[in-house]
């Protein structure tokens, strides 16, 4: 299953199997998001993230207003009834990073570095590989796969035309939590508590998917009655 394809601004791939022990029949959920007609368009990181507060690299103010009103129907669903958000917090990069940031436009990767300033074993690599390095997001465009980690170093977590990493609650808003989930622990652990999870309208469709045939099971028992 294609997590964009369920209104998850994240290029998200994953496997599910669905089964029963009662002789209920077996559906996946349709995508309900897509380019085909009568599907809503694809979610933007712009939908997901563009109205939280800006922050400096390494910035970490607490809970923060809204830097706007909610803009996307994405928004307002996650945002609910909340006036501020937290676990907004930036990691904190090292000065030859944000060297190496200046050079990466939207969309841009590891290739836009100057080649004295990619890390050592980067300078080893063909420019065929490692595409998600190194990659600043795009305001148009959907996440990659949040990882457990959003280390800039292994995927395209740098902020669209901020010079820092995605915060805590932006990569949750990329995989579709809601504002009012509070992730806890150090914020390494929070990263992984985030990227390990199946995210939340994905797995909405399939619970729906799932009761959709449940349903259709009990009526035909109930028919056959």
């Amino acid at each position: 299953m294609k997590a964009e394809e369920f209104g998850v601004p994240q290029e998200r791939r994953r496997v599910v199997f669905i089964g029963n022990r009662v002789g209920a029949p077996i559906q996946h959920p349709q995508p309900t998001h897509g380019s085909e007609e009568g599907q809503d368009p694809y979610v933007t990181i712009a939908d997901a993230i563009g109205d939280l507060a800006p922050l400096e690299n390494g910035e970490n103010p607490g809970p923060t207003k809204y830097a706007s009103e909610a803009k996307s129907e994405f928004q307002r669903k996650l945002r609910g009834n909340l006036t501020e958000v937290s676990c907004h917090a930036a990691p904190r990069l090292g000065q030859v990073n944000l060297d190496r940031l200046e050079h990466i436009p939207q969309g841009g990767s590891w290739r836009d570095i100057p080649f004295d300033l990619l890390p050592a074993g980067m300078k080893r690599a063909k420019r065929s590989d490692h595409t998600k390095r190194y990659g600043r997001m795009t305001w148009d465009g959907q996440a990659c796969t949040i990882l457990t980690k959003c280390d800039i170093h292994w995927g395209a977590y740098i902020h669209p035309d901020q010079d820092r990493a995605i915060s805590v609650r932006e990569a949750a808003r990329l995989q579709s939590f809601p504002d009012s989930f509070e992730f806890s622990g150090s914020k390494t652990e929070q990263y992984v508590q985030v990227g390990n999870a199946v995210p939340p309208l994905l797995g909405k469709a399939i619970a729906e998917a799932l009761i959709g045939c449940m349903e259709e099971h009990e009526a035909e028992g109930s028919d056959a009655a």
